[in-house]
């Protein structure tokens, strides 16, 4: 978030001053961004139950977790700002607005993604097993040749 956090900054100092979004548009980006959270949660949870590699853990589960929380936040935010009506943002405001729709940037890319993640996700569980396989096949006695 980090990463969010300082492109919102950048971005709203140098363009924030001329974005006047109408409170609709901010309302139906918040739809868009609630419906990536949900599916995003749903292909998560499918996929740390089903594909997650051996070994992986709390690491990746956290910051898969942090993209879902920014997106979530985002739409919160979004849906905070569009009840100011249209109008100009305050500095702050601006910040918040550029987060929110980078926040769900990031979270529709991660949408797009996924399918590319569980392959990547199953070719490493492919080879842990093969590696698997080819030590105990180092380990076992080897018959002795005359």
């Amino acid at each position: 978030m980090g990463v969010i956090s300082l492109a919102s900054i950048v971005i709203a100092s140098t363009l924030g001053s001329d974005l006047r979004p109408h409170a609709d548009l901010l309302r139906v980006a918040a739809g868009i961004g609630a419906s990536l959270f949900l599916a995003y949660v749903i292909e998560i949870t499918w996929m740390a139950t089903q594909v997650l590699p051996p070994g992986a853990g709390e690491g990746i589960l956290g910051g898969l977790t942090g993209f879902g929380l920014a997106g979530f936040v985002g739409v919160i935010v979004l849906l905070i700002l569009s009840e100011n009506g249209p109008g100009e943002f305050s500095m702050l405001g601006e910040y918040f607005l550029w987060w929110s729709l980078l926040a769900l940037t990031l979270l529709g890319l991660m949408v797009a993604m996924q399918p590319f993640m569980v392959h990547q996700w199953r070719t490493i569980a492919a080879l842990a097993e093969l590696e698997e396989e080819m030590l105990a096949e180092e380990e076992e006695p080897q018959p002795e040749l005359r």
